[in-house]
C-alpha cells in the first residue's frame, strides 16, 4: 500500500515546499498532490484554507508551482499529481492552455477541484492528447453512475473520498464504511485511493483490510506546517518524522512506502 502525501505548494515558501518533497522522495513516495493554493475552497476544513491562504499572501501562483514541478522532475524521482481549482486557477488561463502548460512542467497527472460537468469531456480529450494523467474522485457513498463516470473517465489513480464533508474532520472507519470501500475494490480493477480523515497509523492499519492501493494523507502534513510557521526549518524533519511513523503501518515488510507509482 502507498502513502501519496498532499503537499499545498509555497506555504510557507517554495523553497520549504521543495524541501518537504525532497523528505517524500528520500522515503520512495512515489506521488505527491501538489496543490495550486486557491481561495474558496468547497472541500477543505480551516486548517488546509489557513494554507491556502498563507500562500497565497505570499503571492504563489500556478507558474510558481510549476517550477517547483520542473524542479522536481529534474532533480527527484516522485510524480506529481497537479491539484488545481477549476474557477481560480484554470478557467482564467483555459483548459487546454492550462494542460499544456502542466505537461510542459513535467506534471505526471492532474486533478481539477470543482470541475463543471459540462467540460468534463474536453478534459478526458486534452488531457488524452497529451497522455496526461486524470485523477478523477467521487464520495464512498456516490451513485453507481458517478463511480462508473470516474472509472471511465480517470487515467491513474481514482480518489475515493471517505466522507462527504471536508478535510480535517474526524472519520470513523466503522465496519460499515470499510465494506463500503470494499465492494467498491471489488467493482474496479484501476488504482483506488483512499482520502480524508487518514492521519495516523491506526486509520492505516484499519484501511489496509480494504485493499485499497494508496492512501491519501493531507491534513497531518498540512498541520506540521502550520504548527511551524514561526520556525520553518524545521517543517522537514517534523516531515520526515511523520513519514517514518506512517510507513510502517502501510508496509508490513519495510519502513519505506511501496515504490510502485499509482499515477
Amino acid at each position: 500500500m502507498e502513502l501519496v502525501f498532499f503537499v499545498n505548494a509555497g506555504d510557507p515558501c517554495p523553497e520549504v515546499t521543495f524541501d518537504m518533497l525532497r523528505v517524500l522522495d528520500k522515503h520512495r513516495v512515489t506521488t505527491v498532490e501538489l496543490c495550486v493554493p486557491f481561495p474558496k475552497s468547497l472541500t477543505d476544513g480551516s486548517l488546509i484554507k489557513a494554507s491556502h491562504q498563507r500562500a497565497l499572501s505570499k503571492g504563489i501562483t500556478l507558474s510558481t508551482v510549476l517550477e517547483l514541478v520542473t524542479r522536481a522532475r529534474r532533480e527527484l524521482g516522485l510524480k506529481i499529481v497537479l491539484l488545481a481549482d477549476y474557477g481560480y486557477t484554470v478557467k482564467p488561463l483555459g483548459l487546454e492552455r492550462f494542460l499544456q502548460a502542466c505537461f510542459s512542467a513535467g506534471t505526471h497527472a492532474t486533478l481539477i477541484h470543482c470541475l463543471p460537468q459540462a467540460r468534463r469531456h474536453d478534459y478526458v480529450d486534452q488531457s488524452a492528447k497529451l497522455g496526461l494523467g486524470r485523477i478523477m474522485s467521487f464520495f464512498v457513498g456516490s451513485e453507481e453512475r458517478v463511480r462508473k463516470a470516474a472509472y471511465q473517465e480517470g487515467e491513474g489513480f481514482i480518489y475515493v473520498v471517505s466522507r462527504f464533508g471536508r478535510t480535517g474532520q474526524k472519520v470513523t472507519f466503522d465496519a460499515l464504511l470499510l465494506d463500503q470501500l470494499g465492494n467498491i475494490r471489488a467493482e474496479m480493477e484501476k488504482p483506488l485511493a483512499v482520502g480524508f480523515g487518514v492521519k495516523t497509523a491506526e486509520d492505516i492499519s484499519t484501511l489496509r483490510r480494504t485493499g485499497a492501493d494508496a492512501l491519501i494523507i493531507g491534513s497531518a502534513a498540512t498541520a506540521l506546517v502550520q504548527d511551524n510557521v514561526a520556525t520553518p526549518e524545521r517543517i522537514a524533519p517534523s516531515l520526515d518524522d511523520l513519514v517514518l511513523r506512517l510507513a510502517g503501518a502501510a508496509s508490513s515488510h519495510s519502513h519505506h512506502v511501496k515504490t510502485e507509482s499509482v499515477a
